[in-house]
């Protein structure tokens, strides 16, 4: 199987990497992981709570282009983990209809909300060896700071919502994540 963390990072659209038609994730043997800063959220409602605030429209576009980026570039990841805030969980419905993923196989950690880069890290660390490809969606400022601490190909000022950030760790074990830096595939921010 392949792990694809998707953390939902809501960026706009820089790719890093040179263009081409194939899959960049497409190593079985390979640990690849996807932060996602989930998509723009509605800021209307002034007594909403922040857990409880939904995407707004451009939200809903740009989940969908990114959606769509993902399954063009990386295909269907083995594992997706997703903070439980509502507007984590509606970028996590449309990117799971766009992967042909079931969304009652996401796996939703109330540690990704409102986490630290280390609780973030400690998240990916804990990941099944099983899963190769996984899908992390998140939240910043853990999702930028997750980003940078594991590649050094390229810092990123910020991730922007529903960006995201695929980082390759080659054959070394999730629990490694952070003690060795991975390879950055690409940086894609919705257009």
């Amino acid at each position: 199987m392949r792990i694809l963390f998707i953390l939902l990072i809501a960026v706009s659209s820089l790719d890093t990497t040179a263009q081409s038609t194939k899959p960049a994730v497409t190593d079985t043997a390979s640990h690849t992981l996807i932060l996602l800063r989930h998509a723009k959220s509605n800021h209307d409602n002034p007594v909403l709570a922040d857990f409880d605030r939904p995407l707004d429209t451009s939200g809903v576009t740009e989940a969908k282009q990114m959606a769509k980026y993902l399954r063009d570039k990386t295909g269907m990841p083995d594992l997706i983990v997703c903070s439980p805030a509502l507007r984590a969980r509606q970028t996590a419905e449309i990117v799971c209809k766009s992967l042909g993923y079931k969304m009652e196989n996401v796996r939703f950690d109330s540690t990704i909300y409102a986490c630290s880069a280390e609780q973030l890290v400690k998240v990916i660390q804990q990941t099944e060896e099983k899963y190769q490809a996984i899908i992390v969606i998140g939240h910043n400022s853990s999702m930028t700071n997750v980003s940078n601490l594991l590649q050094a190909d390229t810092q990123i000022a910020e991730v922007k919502t529903c960006g995201a950030v695929a980082i390759d760790f080659g054959r070394r074990k999730w629990s490694g994540a952070g003690t060795e830096k991975g390879k950055l595939l690409f940086y894609k921010k919705p257009e």
